[in-house]
């Protein structure tokens, strides 16, 4: 367990401080009544009135993952130990031939996300074509035997 060094107001070590059950309290973490995931109210409020923003980041990976190969900057299987740990463009040392930066090896990270991007929506059609299956199957088999199965 790692100790934290605080210093109270005198400049005293908070953790040679005796320990009292104010001070071994855990911080005390927002709740949500809905589940584990809290959203700020204005938040939740914008996202329930425009539901078409969650629908076009959804667009925009589905995009960003059938297009990738004319989409990436770079190759991201690529090495080039030139641009190892090359910080993101912006930076003083950064360069624009990759926007955010490259990984140990010296792959370009840009490249790398995009391309990440088509594993999320091959999981993603995955999930919901088994969903629908599944559902429907079972909509089906309650519909048509009603009664206790329903």
């Amino acid at each position: 367990m790692a100790v934290r060094l605080k210093l109270d107001g005198t400049g005293k070590n908070m953790a040679q401080a005796p320990k009292t059950a104010e001070t071994l309290r855990p911080p005390q973490a927002r709740s949500s009544p809905r589940g584990a995931l809290w959203i700020p109210g204005a938040a939740w409020r914008f996202i329930r009135r425009y539901p078409a923003l969650p629908s076009g980041v959804l667009l925009l990976l589905v995009i960003t993952a059938v297009f990738a190969p004319l989409i990436a900057p770079v190759d991201p299987f690529k090495s080039d130990l030139m641009a190892r740990n090359t910080p993101p463009w912006g930076f003083p040392e950064g360069s624009a031939k990759h926007i955010l930066g490259g990984d140990q090896v010296g792959r370009d990270i840009l490249s790398r996300i995009i391309y990440g991007a088509r594993v999320s929506a091959m999981v993603m059609a995955v999930s919901v074509v088994t969903g629908v299956g599944i559902g429907t199957t079972m909509g089906l088999i309650a519909g048509y035997f009603g009664g206790q199965v329903d």
